[in-house]
C-alpha cells in the first residue's frame, strides 16, 4: 500500500473520553467512539442534510456510505449518565429547532456543543430493535419522521413509543453489533468478520514472539482471549500462554510498521500490548494504542493459517471482529467502550492539554512544531496567502495565539492578527490553509484533539485535520487540510513559550570546536584537526585553544607532539589529565594535563580506530570500544588502557561487531559512538546506540552479555544518553542512519538500578518538541538535561534542517520545555559541556573546510535556575569550604554562606561527535549538618563515583546554584 494512504483512505478517529453508564447491559452504542447511527425501520443512516458545517443543518436518514458525516460520538456531558451526540466531520452537537425545546415534532438539527443545554443531552434506553436517545429536556425520542424509509426524511423528537423507528445502532449492515462488546471482563474467541475464523496462538506455542493466526473454531483455550483494563483501553490475553495480544510500534519514519506481524508477548502493561475496541460493521475494530493502526488479517485471507498485521484503519470486514462466548468460557461482558478521560498531549509543558473532546483550556502563546519535519507553522505576510512550514526560530512569524471559543479554538497570528482557516471556506481534501479574518465563521475555527503525546488540528467546518502534504518535509512547505489519518504529518506539539533563560554573545574560537572538555582548573580545552576548519589528515598535528570562562580569553595553540585528535575517543582519567585515543592518527594515544599545561604522547592502541567509545574505569583503567570510521571495517575488539603499565590490551572476547548497530547502516558507521557507563567490578554497560543494549565485562578477554531492548526505540546514532542521577540515565533523540534519515523525537528513562547483570527498565518520557540528531546534550546540578542544536534530518557538513530552539528535561515532570534559541546551527561536530558556574558551554559545527557551514565561535547559556522571576540574575549561595580530594566512602565536610537545601557532585566531562561518557551526576544528602556546614557520606561504590576530578555544587531552596567547588574522588 502506498505511504500516503491517507490520500486515498478516510480513516476514522477515536476521541477519548470518560465513558457513561449504558442504560441497560444490552445498550449497543458505545460511548466515546464514532460510529454510524442506523435507524431500526429502515437500515439508514442518521447525516447531515447536504453534509454541511452551518449550524441550523438540519438531520435526515440515507444510504449508509461511511462517510464522515455519517459518524456520530456519543461524548459524557459532564451530567451523569447523560451523553451528547456529536458529529465526527463538524464537531457538533445534535439540537431541535424549536423555542420551545419541549416541543412534540421538533425538528433536530446541528448545533455548536453547549454541554448546559438540555436539549443537547440524551439518555440511553434499550428497546426490541436497539437503543433509544432520549432528549433529556423533553423526554421525548430521536426518530425518523413518520417511520418512514425512504433516503431523505428528516428527523424529530417525537413521544417515545419504542417503535423500530426510535431504535438506532451502530451497524449499517446488521442494525446490530454482532456477537458481544468487546470491552469488559471475561473472556472469548475474536471471530473475524470475513472468514468466521478465530485469531489463536497455533500450535500451543508459549513462546514470546509466536504469531497469532486465523483459525477453524474450536472453542480451545489457544483461541480465547481475557481482557484486562488498561492504560484507558483493554489488553487481550491468550488463556493457553498468558501472554498479550502485542504488535511493534511505528519507526522513525511513522510509516515501517505498516503491515507488520501481531503476535502473543509477556503482557507488559505497555502501548504496544494495549488496544481500543472501535464498533464497526456489526462487530468491533481492534486499535493498537501505540501505533494507531488496526488488527487485520493479512490479505484478507480466508485460508485458516493466514497470519495477522496491523495496517491503517480502513473499515474493511478483515479488520472487524466479534466476540461471542464461547462454551465454558464465561461471558465476555458488556461493558461500555474503552476510552480515557482525557489527555494532556505530552507533559511539561510541549503539548497542548485538552479535555479529550478538543476544549483548549485557556488562551495561551505557543509555537507549532509538525512531528513529521520538526519544522513550525510560519505567518505568511499578507491576508489570505499559504501559511507554510519553515525551520523553528522563535520569529515573530512562528508564535501564535489560541483563543477559545467554546468547545473550539483560534489560532491567531502574533504577526498580522490573522487566524488560520482553510482558503476560500473549503471543506475539500487539499484546500490549503491560509490567513484570514479572526471572525464568527466557522471556517476560522478548529478542534484540538490529543492524540498520544502529539494533536490534531481539526477544521471545525469540515472535521479534516490539519497537515504538510504527505511525506514531505521541505522547507517553505505550504499547509493544508486532508481526511485524518493518523500520521505523523497530521501531529502537531504546540509548545509554550520559552523558560527563563539567556545566551551571551558569540565569541570567535578560532577554530570548529569538533572536541570539548572541562579542565579540573575550570578553563574547556576545545580541539579540531591538523587545520582549524578541516580534517585533510595530512599531518599528525592538532590546532587546539583553551578557553578561560573567568577571564574570557583563548589561549590558541598548535599540537605537534600528540597526533592528530580529529575524530576520537575522549575521557578524563583519574589524575586530572585529558585522554584522546584513535581519531585520524588511527592508534595514536595523546594526554593533556592542565597541571603543567603539557601535551604528550603514550603507547599506542593496538588497534586503528576512530569514531570509538573511550570511558574511564573505577580502577583507574580506560576501555575503549568500536571506531570503524578508522583503521579498516569491523573487528574494534576492546582495549583496556593501564595506568600501571602505561599500555593497552586487547579484550579478545569482546568485538565490537556484537554490540553494533544493524544492517543497512553505513559499513564504516555501524560501530561508531557506543554508549557505555562503567560500573563496579570491571562491568559496563552498554546503553546503545543500538536499540539492544548489552552488559559488557573487561576482566580477563572480556565478556559481552545481552541487556534487553530500549524500549520501542530503534537503533539511534548520535543521539544522547546522560546520567542524570545514579543508576539513571535519560536517552534522546537520534536517527537511524549516520548520515540520511528523519531524526527521532523520542525519549527514554533507563533505569540500571537492579544492578549487573538484572534486566534494566525502559520507561518512555517526554517525548521532545523537536526531533534531533547530532544533539548535545548537558545535565545541570539540579538534574535536569539541556539539550542543544542538532538536526531534523541527518546530514553531515549541512546545516539543513538545523534545530535551533534548546529544550530542558525535568525528571519531575518527564517533559521538555523549550529554551530560547542558539545563534548559529550546532549541528555536526559540535559540542557542548557544563562550567563551573552552572552555565552551559557550545560550540562547533562544520569541519568542512572551505564551506559555508563552519561554526568557529562558542556562546554560553545561562539557565532558568541561574534566574529569577524577572529575568535577573538570581543571588547565589556560595560554598565557602570543601575538600580538594575525597576518597570512595569516606565523609566530607561543605560549608555555605547559607542554608543550603541541596548538593549534587558533577563529574567533569569530555564530549566530541555527540558523545560524552564522562557525564554523570551524583546527587549528595547530608547525614548532619550544623548551621552552614554539611556533612556527606559518600558513596563507597567506586563504580557510581569513578575516580578524577568533580564539581560539588550545593543549591538553595529555590534551585538556584553556587559555583561549584572542585574535589578529586581518589
Amino acid at each position: 500500500m502506498h505511504a500516503r494512504i491517507a490520500e486515498f483512505i478516510a480513516i476514522s478517529v477515536l476521541i477519548a473520553c470518560p465513558a457513561v453508564a449504558p442504560a441497560s447491559a444490552q445498550t449497543a452504542l458505545p460511548v466515546g467512539t464514532p460510529v454510524p447511527l442506523v435507524a431500526g425501520n429502515s437500515k439508514l443512516c442518521l447525516t447531515l442534510k447536504g453534509d454541511a458545517g452551518a449550524n441550523l443543518t438540519p438531520l435526515i436518514q440515507e444510504t449508509c456510505t461511511g462517510r464522515t458525516a455519517q459518524s456520530w460520538t456519543l461524548r459524557d456531558s459532564g451530567y451523569a449518565g447523560q451523553v451528547l451526540v456529536a458529529n465526527a466531520a463538524t464537531g457538533k452537537c445534535l439540537d431541535n429547532d424549536k423555542a420551545d425545546k419541549t416541543a412534540d415534532g421538533a425538528g433536530i438539527i446541528q448545533w455548536d456543543c453547549v454541554p448546559q443545554a438540555p436539549q443537547q443531552r440524551w439518555t440511553l434506553s434499550n428497546n426490541a430493535a436497539g437503543t433509544a436517545l432520549v432528549s433529556v429536556a423533553s423526554g421525548r425520542c430521536l426518530s425518523v419522521e413518520g417511520g418512514a424509509t425512504s433516503a431523505g426524511a428528516g428527523i424529530s423528537q417525537r413521544t417515545c413509543t419504542g417503535a423500530a423507528s426510535q431504535s438506532w445502532s451502530p451497524s449499517a449492515a446488521t442494525g446490530t453489533a454482532a456477537g458481544t462488546a468487546l470491552p469488559g471482563p471475561g473472556g472469548g474467541p475474536l471471530k473475524a468478520a470475513h472468514s468466521g475464523l478465530c485469531l489463536a496462538v497455533a500450535n500451543g506455542n508459549t513462546a514470546d514472539g509466536a504469531a497469532v493466526t486465523q483459525q477453524a473454531c474450536t472453542g480451545g483455550a489457544e483461541q480465547i482471549w481475557d481482557t484486562k483494563v488498561q492504560r484507558g483501553g483493554y489488553a487481550y490475553v491468550n488463556r493457553m500462554s498468558g501472554k498479550c495480544l502485542n504488535v511493534s510500534g511505528l519507526q522513525p519514519d511513522g510509516m515501517t510498521a505498516v503491515g507488520t506481524q501481531v503476535f502473543q508477548w509477556t503482557c507488559a502493561g505497555a502501548a504496544n500490548d494495549t488496544w481500543t475496541p472501535q464498533a464497526l460493521n456489526g462487530g468491533y475494530r481492534l486499535v493498537a494504542q501505540v501505533s494507531n493502526m488496526c488488527l487485520n488479517v493479512n490479505a484478507a485471507s480466508t485460508a485458516a493459517g493466514a497470519g495477522t498485521i496491523q495496517w491503517p484503519c480502513v473499515g474493511a470486514a478483515n479488520e472487524t471482529f466479534s466476540s461471542q462466548a464461547a462454551a465454558g468460557t464465561g461471558s465476555t461482558g458488556t461493558g461500555t467502550s474503552a476510552g480515557g478521560t482525557g489527555g494532556t498531549g505530552g507533559t511539561g509543558g510541549t503539548s497542548t492539554a485538552t479535555d479529550g473532546t478538543g476544549t483548549a483550556a485557556s488562551a495561551r502563546s505557543v509555537i507549532v512544531v509538525n512531528r513529521f519535519s520538526a519544522r513550525c507553522v510560519d505567518a505568511a505576510t499578507a491576508p489570505n496567502a499559504q501559511v507554510k512550514q519553515l525551520d523553528c526560530s522563535e520569529a515573530t512569524s512562528q508564535n501564535w495565539s489560541v483563543v477559545p471559543v467554546g468547545d473550539l479554538v483560534q489560532i491567531r497570528s502574533a504577526t498580522t492578527g490573522l487566524c488560520l482557516a482553510p482558503g476560500d471556506a473549503g471543506q475539500g481534501n487539499g484546500v490549503p490553509v491560509v490567513q484570514g479574518a479572526c471572525n464568527t465563521q466557522a471556517t476560522g475555527f478548529w478542534r484540538l484533539r490529543a492524540l498520544q503525546n502529539w494533536t490534531e488540528i481539526v477544521a471545525a467546518q469540515s472535521g479534516r485535520c490539519l497537515e504538510l502534504p504527505g511525506n514531505m518535509r521541505d522547507n517553505g512547505l505550504g499547509l493544508r487540510i486532508w481526511d485524518c489519518g493518523l500520521y505523523d504529518w497530521q501531529r502537531w506539539t504546540l509548545s509554550d513559550p520559552p523558560a527563563p533563560a539567556s545566551w551571551t554573545p558569540l565569541k570567535q574560537a578560532g577554530l570548529v570546536a569538533g572536541g570539548a572538555a572541562l579542565l579540573a582548573n575550570g578553563k574547556v580545552m576545545l580541539w579540531s584537526s591538523d587545520q582549524p576548519i578541516a580534517y585533510p589528515g595530512a599531518q599528525p598535528t592538532t590546532y587546539t585553544t583553551i578557553y578561560d570562562p573567568a577571564a574570557d580569553t583563548f589561549a590558541p595553540r598548535y599540537v605537534t607532539n600528540a597526533g592528530n585528535m580529529f575524530c576520537p575517543g575522549a575521557n578524563i582519567l583519574p589524575d586530572g589529565r585529558l585522554m584522546i585515543a584513535g581519531g585520524l592518527s588511527g592508534t595514536e594515544t595523546s594526554f593533556y594535563d592542565p597541571a603543567t599545561d603539557t601535551w604528550s604522547s603514550g603507547s599506542p592502541l593496538n588497534i586503528s580506530r576512530g569514531y570509538n567509545s573511550t570511558t574511564t574505569l573505577p580502577t583507574g583503567e580506560a576501555l575503549t570500544l568500536g571506531g570503524s570510521w578508522w583503521g579498516g571495517i569491523g573487528n574494534k575488539f576492546g582495549e583496556v588502557w593501564s595506568p600501571a603499565t602505561g599500555r593497552w590490551r586487547v579484550l579478545s572476547a569482546m568485538n565490537g561487531n556484537a554490540v553494533s548497530g544493524p544492517v543497512g547502516v553505513q559499513n564504516n558507521r555501524f560501530d561508531n559512538h557506543f554508549w557505555l557507563f562503567p560500573m563496579g567490578n570491571g562491568n559496563v554497560f552498554h546503553a546503545g546506540p543500538s536499540a539492544a543494549m548489552y552488559w559488557l565485562n573487561v576482566q580477563g578477554n572480556g565478556s559481552i552479555a545481552p541487556a534487553g531492548a530500549r524500549g520501542q526505540d530503534p537503533f539511534a546514532i548520535n543521539g544522547n544518553v546522560v546520567m542524570y542521577d545514579v543508576g539513571k540515565i535519560l536517552k534522546l533523540g537520534g536517527a537511524p542512519d549516520y548520515d540520511t534519515g528523519p531524526a527521532l523525537d523520542s525519549a527514554y528513562v533507563i533505569d540500571i538500578t537492579a544492578g549487573f547483570g538484572k534486566p534494566p527498565t525502559v520507561t518512555p518520557t517526554g517525548p521532545l518538541a523537536l526531533a534531533r540528531t547530532f544533539v548535545n546534550s548537558v545535565v545541570l546540578p539540579s538534574g535536569e538535561v539541556v539539550s542543544i542544536g542538532g538536526q531534523s534530518f541527518a546530514a553531515i557538513f549541512n546545516d539543513a534542517a538545523a534545530v535551533y530552539i534548546p529544550e530542558i528535561w525535568s525528571p519531575k515532570t518527564g517533559g521538555f520545555r523549550r529554551l530560547p534559541r542558539i545563534a548559529v546551527p550546532r549541528t555536526y561536530h559540535s559540542t557542548a559541556v557544563l562550567l563551573l558556574d552552572g552555565r552551559v558551554l557550545s560550540a562547533g559545527g562544520g569541519m568542512c573546510g572551505a564551506c559555508a557551514v563552519n561554526h568557529t565561535d562558542l556562546q554560553i547559556l545561562t539557565p532558568p535556575y541561574l534566574l529569577d522571576a524577572n529575568g535577573n540574575p538570581a543571588s547565589r549561595p556560595t560554598i565557602t569550604a570543601a575538600p580538594a580530594t575525597a576518597a570512595v566512602g569516606s565523609t566530607i565536610t561543605v560549608s555555605t554562606d547559607r542554608p543550603a537545601a541541596s548538593f549534587a557532585l558533577m563529574r567533569m566531562s569530555s564530549n566530541t561527535h555527540s558523545l560524552d561518557a564522562d557525564q554523570r551526576r551524583v546527587p549528595l544528602t547530608p547525614a548532619s549538618s550544623s548551621g552552614t556546614s554539611y556533612q556527606f557520606q559518600l558513596s563507597s561504590d567506586a563504580g557510581v563515583l569513578l575516580p578524577g576530578p568533580w564539581m560539588i555544587f550545593a543549591m538553595d531552596a529555590n534551585g538556584v546554584p553556587s559555583v561549584a567547588k572542585v574535589v578529586r574522588i581518589q
